[in-house]
C-alpha cells in the first residue's frame, strides 16, 4: 500500500500498526539517519509512514513570563545526528508522568520542523509514545544538524 497519503484510510490504518509495532518491540534499535531526514522535510505530513524511533538526550523545562504556561526544549538523537526541539503541550503530561524522560526512545508519530529566523532548525514533536526507557545515551551523536 502506499502509505504517502495521508487520507487513504487503508494507508492511514497500515501507518498506525507500523507506529504500533515499533511501540511494542522493546529492543528495537533508533532509526539510523532519522533526524537528517526530519530536517529536510517540513512535518510528519511529507511522509506519514515515516515514524522514526529516536532518543531523548535532554530535557529541559523552560519558565514562560507572563504567566504563560511553561514548555519543554528537548535534544532528539538517532544515535548518529541530534537537533533541539520542542515539546508540544499535548506531550507535556508525559513528562509529567515520566513516560517521556532523559534517555527515553521514542517513536515520533508527528512533528514539524520550524525554520528560526538564524535560518536553524527546530522539531515541534506533537505526537509521540515511549518505546522503553534506556537509561543511558545510545550511539555517538556527534553531528548537530542545525
Amino acid at each position: 500500500a502506499d502509505l504517502r497519503h495521508a487520507d487513504d484510510i487503508q494507508g492511514q490504518r497500515m501507518w498506525n500498526r507500523i507506529c504500533a509495532d515499533s511501540i511494542n518491540r522493546p529492543n528495537m534499535t533508533l532509526t539510523i539517519n532519522a533526524i537528517r531526514s526530519m530536517y529536510f522535510m517540513s512535518g510528519s505530513a511529507d511522509n506519514p509512514s515515516f515514524c522514526p524511533t529516536l532518543q531523548l538526550l535532554h530535557l529541559k523545562k523552560m519558565e514562560q513570563t507572563h504567566g504563560a504556561e511553561h514548555s519543554w526544549k528537548v535534544v532528539i538523537s538517532d544515535g548518529q545526528y541530534y537537533i533541539a526541539g520542542m515539546l508540544a503541550i499535548q506531550l507535556h503530561p508525559k513528562v509529567h508522568s515520566g513516560e517521556i524522560a532523559q534517555f527515553a526512545i521514542i517513536a515520533v508519530h508527528e512533528f514539524e520542523v520550524n525554520t528560526m529566523s538564524s535560518g536553524g532548525k527546530i522539531i515541534i514533536f506533537l505526537g509521540a509514545d515511549k518505546v522503553i526507557n534506556h537509561g543511558s545515551r545510545l550511539g555517538g551523536a556527534l553531528w548537530n544538524c542545525v
